[in-house]
């Protein structure tokens, strides 16, 4: 059926295509607040990563964060370096045109939280429907350049508690979108998370999820916002 939509994708290649089990990119904000961002390859994970430096070191800066993440991903995809390394000084380069991505988030009453970033590729994936399915053909990664897949995650050690919750799209601001959710996220000291994340750089969204204390704590313990000025849901219960 895929090839009747012009596609070469063959049982054998899903055969192949195996999950793999990567750990975080993972750092310490202070002694009890651990960040995880999606590991390399995955380098939206990283220029997440160095956009959250930048904003921290000044949060009023956002071009100068986008850029340093952008930066970070450049230098991975020319030089394949690791990531401490290029977290370290980012040397630049420049990124292609980059194709769309989403993402969700989800955390249930006992603390179990999940963010994914999934993308087709391109927009719409290539347009082409497989017969009688309803489904889109992704784009190949043979051809596009991979997205930036971004999502990060900040967690209490002690507690063993998900904090905040981030993942984000929008081309080349998917990064800096994730950056910015858990640093406004992380500066807010309110009874409960008041979260806004429409404020990234076009064309960054962000969907977030963001907790003061467990979630079993308080019934205003968390919130759950996505960009305003996108199409996106977030709905859930206290």
């Amino acid at each position: 059926m895929v090839g009747a939509a012009g596609g070469g994708l063959a049982a054998a290649d899903l055969r192949a295509a195996l999950p793999r089990l990567e750990p975080a990119l993972a750092s310490s904000l202070d002694s009890d607040t651990d960040l995880s961002f999606l590991p390399l390859p995955a380098d939206g994970g990283l220029a997440a990563a160095a956009s959250f430096q930048a904003l921290r070191a000044n949060p009023a800066d956002l071009a100068g964060a986008q850029a340093r993440g952008l930066a970070a991903a450049a230098q991975f995809r020319r030089t394949g370096a690791d990531a401490k390394t290029i977290l370290a000084a980012p040397e630049g380069g420049s990124l292609p045109a980059l194709p769309a991505s989403t993402s969700f988030a989800t955390l249930d009453p006992q603390g179990n939280a999940v963010v994914c970033v999934v993308s087709m590729g391109n927009l719409f994936g290539t347009g082409r429907v497989v017969p009688g399915t309803g489904m889109l053909l992704a784009a190949s990664p043979s051809w596009m350049p991979p997205p930036l897949y971004a999502a990060g995650m900040v967690s209490h050690r002690r507690r063993s508690a998900m904090q905040v919750l981030a993942g984000g799209s929008g081309q080349e601001g998917a990064a800096i979108a994730v950056a910015k959710a858990m640093a406004d996220a992380l500066a807010d000291t309110g009874p409960s998370a008041r979260i806004n994340p429409s404020g990234a750089p076009e064309p960054g969204r962000a969907n977030v999820i963001a907790c003061n204390a467990p979630p079993a704590s308080s019934p205003t313990s968390c919130g759950w916002a996505t960009d305003t000025r996108g199409f996106g849901l977030a709905t859930g219960s206290n």
